[in-house]
């Protein structure tokens, strides 16, 4: 009966009590206590009520929208939106002069001419040039293979011996390649993959796309390489050709570029999905369910610095401004983005 009373009496003063705003509560961190029930209760009342949950374009997870939340993201998109747009000036600029200047050196004739795009350029917004070794190494096998590792590396997996592989390769050319067949690279648990089948059946734009699978391998001398990439074009699967290192240099370099393209794609939309929504989901449940003084969410408010500007960001620069056709140095459409995201999270 005292438990019961006590509760009735605690959830009458908390009726009566005036709402507190966040900012007017206790500075120091601390767990919920018979002290700080009361304003804590009204506290979360008033954030549940402020922060809400809503929807975003791009989807994802849920997205924030009330009250509160609505100034806290007009905040935040108010630190984020300066320099993105200042820096999206700059590079409109230098995009002009850098196409000035490979004009004036006498344009593209060879794959090495690139590199004059970024002679004496990119001055502001690209300072120190694009990643060592990029332009002198860029065909080479071990930059390929190494781009798999050093970015967003999660669809690169290693073939368990329980598991099929993806698609064959001629055992003769794996052997001149590799020294060992296939299913000898697979049984010693040397051989990885990445499978970006799925690609083949986004929306595309004008622009060459396809989805691709490809095999990796470990060599005797302990470095990271690849073996083979198929190509697969919708309509086409069963025409899909496999490229190995063995195939022309051209035909090569372009099953390396389509898989890149894949994996851009992954590294942009997967990151925002994968990573970014997929805290953002917790932080706002977070927000809805502890006092902003719980050391938990303090914790949180500490890791999610200004998350709300992530999204609306993505959404508004890497569009380009069209929700129909996309990035340009993409393949697919936008919309084709916000389909994938969303299958990628629920997945």
């Amino acid at each position: 009966m005292k438990s019961t009373a006590s509760v009735l009496l605690l959830a009458g003063a908390a009726r009566a009590a005036p709402a507190l705003s966040a900012d007017k509560l206790p500075q120091p961190f601390a767990t919920p206590n018979l002290l700080n029930l009361i304003p804590r209760t009204l506290e979360i009342e008033e954030k549940r009520q402020g922060w809400l949950y809503g929807t975003f374009p791009f989807g994802a997870a849920p997205y924030p929208t009330g009250v509160l939340a609505n100034k806290t993201i007009e905040e935040q998109r108010a630190i984020w939106a300066p320099p993105v747009f200042e820096l999206g000036a700059i590079i409109v600029k230098e995009t002009a002069l850098a196409e000035e200047g490979v004009i004036a050196a006498g344009g593209f004739s060879t794959l090495d001419d690139y590199a004059k795009v970024y002679t004496n350029q990119w001055t502001t917004s690209l300072p120190s040039g694009p990643l060592p070794g990029m332009l002198t190494n860029s065909t080479d096998d071990r930059t390929f293979s190494m781009m798999r590792l050093s970015s967003v590396p999660y669809r690169l997996f290693r073939v368990k011996q329980t598991d099929p592989l993806l698609f064959p390769v001629d055992e003769e050319i794996a052997r001149s390649i590799t020294g060992n067949s296939l299913e000898e690279l697979h049984a010693q648990g040397r051989l990885f993959s990445e499978d970006f089948a799925e690609m083949k059946d986004q929306e595309a734009t004008t622009a060459y796309g396809a989805g691709c699978q490809a095999y990796f391998y470990i060599d005797n001398a302990g470095d990271f390489l690849p073996l083979a990439i198929k190509v697969i074009v919708k309509g086409r699967e069963d025409s899909a050709l496999v490229y190995t290192p063995k195939d022309l240099n051209d035909e090569w370099l372009f099953a390396k570029m389509t898989i890149n393209a894949n994996d851009g794609w992954h590294s942009t939309w997967g990151h925002t999905t994968m990573s970014h929504s997929a805290a953002e989901a917790p932080y706002l449940a977070a927000i809805r369910s502890m006092s902003e003084n719980h050391p938990v969410l303090g914790v949180l408010n500490r890791v999610e610095n200004t998350p709300w500007s992530v999204r609306p960001n993505l959404q508004d620069s890497l569009v380009n401004g069209s929700l129909d056709t996309g990035p340009k140095y993409y393949p697919w459409t936008a919309d084709a983005a916000r389909i994938w995201a969303n299958q990628i999270l629920v997945n």
